[in-house]
């Protein structure tokens, strides 16, 4: 597992190899086509149930759940993933 807190502060846990996951690489190409609404699909693979912790962490800074933040924190922890900060 990789632990990691991202740029605003969310502590999570992920899998090493997540990103050998064909869901998700589809998803990952749907978002880099244009297509945020593929974000959906990412949070719920790269999270699982973590993705209701993020949902919070930003709500309780923005009073709701931002997609351009969604999309920068899942930007970081594929920062963290790549870099392998392993628990």
């Amino acid at each position: 597992m990789v632990k990691g807190v991202t740029r605003s502060g969310f502590e999570f846990e992920a899998a090493e190899d997540i990103a050998n996951d064909m869901e998700l690489f589809e998803a990952l190409s749907d978002l880099d086509g244009g297509d945020y609404s593929a974000l959906v699909p990412v949070c719920r693979i790269v999270l699982g149930t973590q993705k209701k912790a993020l949902y919070e962490h930003l709500r309780k800074q923005y009073g709701k759940v931002p997609i351009d933040k969604v999309y920068e924190e899942i930007t970081d922890i594929f920062g963290a993933l790549k870099d392998g900060k392993k628990s």
